[in-house]
């Protein structure tokens, strides 16, 4: 996901996938500078609710309102 996806999810609270494990929604963004860049991460909260875990942006997506839900994992 790009900076608006991750807003757009952050602010909706849907759900999203990384790496084939659903997660229950953007839990929050993390702004990093490196190297004279800004890297973004996004918190994701597992659908337990019981931990998060930081992820490059790029490895977040969305999943499809119309697509069957893959079984739940991390």
């Amino acid at each position: 996901m790009n900076n608006a996806e991750l807003k757009a999810a952050l602010l909706s609270g849907e759900p999203v996938m990384r790496m084939g494990t659903r997660y229950s929604c953007v839990s929050g963004i993390i702004y990093r500078a490196y190297r004279g860049e800004i890297y973004i991460q996004a918190e994701l909260r597992d659908c337990a609710s019981h931990s998060v875990i930081i992820v490059h942006a790029k490895e977040v997506q969305r999943i499809a309102a119309n697509k069957e839900e893959p079984p739940q994992g991390g």
